[in-house]
Formats: structure tokens, C-alpha cells, sequence
């Protein structure tokens, strides 16, 4: 078991699989156009579900990996902040190691929540891209 306390998150890592949340500073149903952003940004995250109680984003297969998969529960803590809990396993269910890639999934997804609401000039320009649909 690994834990990792750094930039305002807090993560454990149990083998391939890994679990932890952030506190982010937007409302609990402003938080889908945060995490729509971060996906936008990140090529390897496909946002595959996401509405303002949670949702899926999953990486796809490479030649080293059957992909991970993302999945959060949003909760609101105020009128302006919100927690983000996630759990980041791999696609294929009997992987006991994944050379740290959930961990390293989760961290980029939840950093990227954590460095807050995208401007408005950035939401535009990444536009609303549709959710990509995945088999599984």
C-alpha cells in the first residue's frame, strides 16, 4: 500500500488499483465543466459519463495495457467547493500490477479538477466535445 499526500490531494495505491479525492473550489454542478475540461486537455482521459453526482473516464488500450478506468463520486461540501472522490482500476479485472499507471491516471485527473474552473475563454475554445463511447 502506497500513500501520497501532495498538492492538495490525498491518494492510496493498492497494487493496480488506486482511490483518493480532492477538494475543489466550484459547486457540486459546476464540476461536470471542469472535469469536461481536463478530459478536452488530456488526449489519454475519455470521458465516457458525466453529470453533477459523478461519472466514468477510461484510457484506451496500449500495447502494454488493457486501459484504466476512472470512476468519481462529486459531493458538495459548501455553495462553492465541492470533494471529488475517485477510484482508478484497470479495464481488464485480474491485473495485479499496472507499473503505476492508475495511480498516475488518477493523479493527472484529479490535479487537473483541483487546478480549478476553466475561464470562459478556455471553455470555448476547447468547445463541448461529445463524451466518447467505449464498449465495456
Amino acid at each position: 500500500m502506497k500513500v501520497r499526500h501532495e498538492d492538495g490531494l490525498e491518494m492510496t495505491t493498492y497494487g493496480a488499483w488506486s482511490q483518493g479525492h480532492a477538494v475543489v473550489d466550484v459547486p457540486a454542478e459546476e464540476v461536470p465543466v471542469v472535469v469536461l475540461h481536463v478530459c478536452a486537455e488530456d488526449p489519454e482521459l475519455g470521458l465516457d459519463l458525466n453529470t453533477a453526482e459523478g461519472g466514468k473516464v477510461s484510457t484506451g488500450m496500449a500495447f502494454r495495457s488493457w486501459g484504466e478506468r476512472i470512476r468519481f463520486a462529486v459531493e458538495p461540501l459548501s455553495e462553492t467547493r465541492s470533494v471529488v472522490t475517485a477510484t482508478c482500476r484497470p479495464a481488464f479485472l485480474l491485473g495485479l500490477t499496472n507499473w503505476g499507471r492508475s495511480e498516475k491516471y488518477l493523479y493527472r485527473f484529479l490535479s487537473g479538477l483541483r487546478a480549478g474552473r476553466p475561464t470562459e475563454a478556455s471553455g470555448a475554445a476547447a468547445g463541448t466535445p461529445a463524451p466518447r463511447r467505449r464498449d465495456g
